[in-house]
């Protein structure tokens, strides 16, 4: 019998948890209000962790119910972990209570978006990390349910952006449907066999 021979090699590359890049960076930002001209919300990811408002370098709402900033990623990540930094130099209280939320809703500023974590402490100036491994979306809303004002002088969102699936066919009409991090080497013959490694 007759062999016939194929070889896909497809390399699927995408970076490792350990490995990933604040992607907030290059994304869209808006927040629910602005206080004054020096609080806009592109400030919280301007990639500086000044934590003094004054040096133009922080957000500020207004006073308000559930105030909310949001980075609209422009694709769907895979969020690892959301790095935030209070301010420092007043009111550093404000940020007690609030919320990181992710998903692929823009609706109400994300805030109805699953919840990653409640900051309960932040001392001043002070950034800290809250893992969200498993949570995936477009949009990274941090809000303020308890109402007032909310000031955030960094976001740092680090994840990966979502695989595009590569699907393929073998010989005999077999569907296969592959993504994420390795190599998939497709072999097809009498019976097409995929190999993963």
């Amino acid at each position: 019998m007759r062999h016939f021979l194929s070889l896909i090699l497809a390399t699927l590359t995408a970076l490792s948890a350990s490995k990933a890049n604040n992607v907030a960076l290059s994304g869209e930002v808006y927040q629910s209000s602005t206080y004054n001209p020096i609080g806009i919300a592109r400030n919280a990811i301007d990639g500086s962790l000044e934590g003094d408002f004054s040096n133009g370098s922080c957000t500020h709402t207004n006073n308000e119910n559930n105030p909310w900033w949001v980075v609209d990623l422009l694709a769907e990540y895979d969020v690892f972990w959301v790095s935030i930094t209070n301010r420092k130099d007043c009111c550093s209280h404000r940020i007690i209570g609030t919320e990181i939320r992710v998903g692929n809703s823009i609706e109400n500023g994300g805030t109805r978006n699953p919840r990653c974590a409640t900051i309960n402490f932040l001392a001043p100036g002070d950034t800290q990390r809250f893992d969200c491994e498993g949570f995936r979306g477009q949009f990274v809303t941090v809000n303020q349910p308890m109402g007032g004002m909310l000031t955030l002088c960094e976001v740092q969102v680090f994840g990966q952006q979502r695989e595009v699936p590569i699907e393929f066919e073998s010989d005999e009409g077999e569907h296969f449907q592959m993504s994420g991090n390795y190599t998939v080497i497709y072999i097809t013959g009498q019976r097409g066999i995929p190999l993963v490694m």
